[in-house]
């Protein structure tokens, strides 16, 4: 499989950035997160007409990541995601004052968001969580796609064999209104492709306002109902928490015993090529696998990494 994006992860815990001196490479070594520090951010050199536009949900996490990458601990701005098409902006944040900026040019297939690769891999029995925040701006940003499945990658955990085959991913998939008609644009799915059997959330995502996305995948490949440890679980923030929308126990989410987890890819590429020129902001992404140090639950009782609710940053917009 192509892999295009040139990023190595080192062993936490993090000490900035170095150079790989054979491939030139930027290599990201992880640092504890900094509790956010909540500011009004500022607007961006030349952009038109910033103002205050609404807050965002976000406030400080009450642990200290695994990983995570946003503008301010990431300053050159691409390296947990695609290099080439990821920048830092300013005027458009959900906690702090910069966040990432993702394009993608019209007809584009291969090659946008991007890979962020783990210390290790994960193996039987072992869980990774992830937690994002996304806003899709209606004016710049049309998510359709119709080709192989007519449906947009979206977040990616990637299985292999114990031989480093591919077997799959763990995917969350975005559906729009080409493929599904007015009433699915945006809604979210979720499929293992080792196992080929969807799962519907009935949830769609919203275009301008900032998404916030929990994905938590088991890997283990007897699911929770025969007595394994099998499990994916998906939260989208709404009504002033993180509400559970998927909590699927019924299948394995790995090939074998001896499958293992890798990396995770936030986008990819873009079924049947992206429509038009499309640009869109992420901010806040934490990876975290000691899930013992997890502080939040939902209304389930499901530890979370949570770190939303309270009032949040104001952020600057200077799309609208």
């Amino acid at each position: 499989m192509l892999r295009c994006f040139a990023l190595t992860l080192a062993v936490l815990p993090f000490s900035g950035f170095a150079q790989d001196t054979a491939s030139g490479a930027l290599a990201l070594t992880a640092q504890p997160a900094a509790a956010p520090v909540h500011r009004m951010a500022g607007s961006s050199p030349g952009s038109p007409n910033p103002k205050i536009s609404g807050a965002t949900h976000l406030r400080p996490l009450g642990f200290v990541p695994d990983l995570l990458f946003d503008g301010e601990r990431d300053p050159l701005g691409a390296t947990a995601l695609n290099r080439n098409e990821t920048t830092v902006q300013n005027y458009r944040v959900a906690e702090g004052t910069k966040a990432y900026q993702l394009t993608i040019g019209q007809g584009v297939y291969w090659s946008w968001g991007g890979e962020i690769p783990w210390p290790r891999t994960l193996v039987k029995g072992e869980t990774v969580h992830f937690q994002g925040s996304f806003y899709f701006p209606s004016a710049t940003f049309d998510w359709t796609s119709n080709g192989e499945g007519a449906h947009l990658k979206f977040l990616r955990f990637r299985t292999e064999s114990a031989s480093g085959a591919n077997e799959g991913y763990q995917d969350i998939y975005i559906d729009n209104a080409w493929a599904s008609g007015p009433a699915r644009d945006g809604h979210l799915k979720h499929i293992f492709e080792g196992s080929a059997a969807w799962t519907d959330s009935g949830v769609n995502l919203a275009k301008d306002r900032w998404e916030t996305i929990e994905f938590q995948v088991t890997f283990d490949d007897v699911p929770v109902d025969a007595g394994g440890q099998g499990r994916v679980r998906l939260w989208r923030y709404n009504g002033n928490q993180m509400q559970l929308i998927l909590d699927i126990t019924d299948r394995k989410t790995l090939v074998s015993p001896t499958s293992v987890a890798v990396l995770m890819y936030v986008f990819s590429y873009w079924n049947g090529g992206s429509p038009q020129n499309n640009v869109m902001q992420a901010d806040r992404l934490v990876l975290q696998f000691d899930q013992s140090r997890l502080v939040e639950t939902d209304a389930q009782g499901n530890k979370i990494i949570g770190g939303v609710g309270a009032a949040g940053a104001l952020f600057r917009d200077g799309f609208e």
